[in-house]
């Protein structure tokens, strides 16, 4: 299976031109209301309407680190297209593979990530 990460400091941030892809797929997008409620609860992309230099205005819906957002085939094959391009400044985007059927999560350091085999742990 394929999973996008982030390989330097920073996030997983991507592109506004990530995003544009994702868009031109179908994916919806969204602002929030006054109280910050999703206005389209079915969106999947977040327009925040607050460009940062350094980052895209959009954001995800709900957890970016969610393996079923890393491993979406929409934002594999964009990731694969736009390769630099889809990073924003402070991301480095990658597309890892990894064995089918196993269990993982991303793990990250300062925004530096990386797959991990979920595991067991007794305390």
């Amino acid at each position: 299976m394929k999973v996008a990460i982030n390989k330097c400091y920073g996030g997983f941030s991507p592109s506004d031109a990530l995003y544009g892809v994702l868009i031109g797929k179908g994916w919806e997008v969204t602002t929030y209301d006054d109280d910050y409620n999703l206005l389209n609860p079915n969106a999947r992309i977040i327009d925040s309407c607050n460009i940062d230099p350094l980052v895209s205005r959009y954001s995800f819906v709900g957890d970016r680190d969610d393996i079923k957002l890393r491993t979406d085939p929409d934002l594999i094959e964009a990731i694969e297209l736009l390769g630099d391009a889809a990073n924003s400044i402070v991301a480095k985007l990658k597309v890892v593979e990894v064995p089918d059927g196993v269990e993982i999560e991303v793990q990250e350091y300062d925004g530096f990530e990386h797959i991990a085999e979920v595991h067991r742990i007794w305390q």
